[in-house]
């Protein structure tokens, strides 16, 4: 690694926390948004675990009866909109 490459590296750390921070808000709205939408699921955290809120896995359930075209539509805007909201 030669000296630009270090530089970059050090700035990136120093957006880490702010990034981190950002993620676990969007992570936040998407669990109280997401909460009544019926035919999805999502991991429940472990308090033993730090996470770095890097992703939000979404579990959408094909063999449950109340799983409909709405409900996945529901879904999609919601994300859609926790992330312009967070912006």
């Amino acid at each position: 690694m030669n000296e630009l490459h270090a530089s970059i590296r050090l700035l990136n750390l120093e957006l880490f926390d702010d990034e981190c921070d950002k993620r676990k808000n969007l992570t936040l709205i998407y669990e109280v948004n997401l909460k009544d939408i019926y035919g999805n699921s999502y991991l429940n955290k472990k308090k033993d675990v730090e996470y770095n809120f890097q992703y939000f896995p979404i579990l959408i359930i094909v063999n449950n009866s109340e799983l409909t075209e709405e409900n996945i539509g529901k879904i999609c805007e919601m994300l859609l909109y926790c992330q312009k909201k967070l912006k």
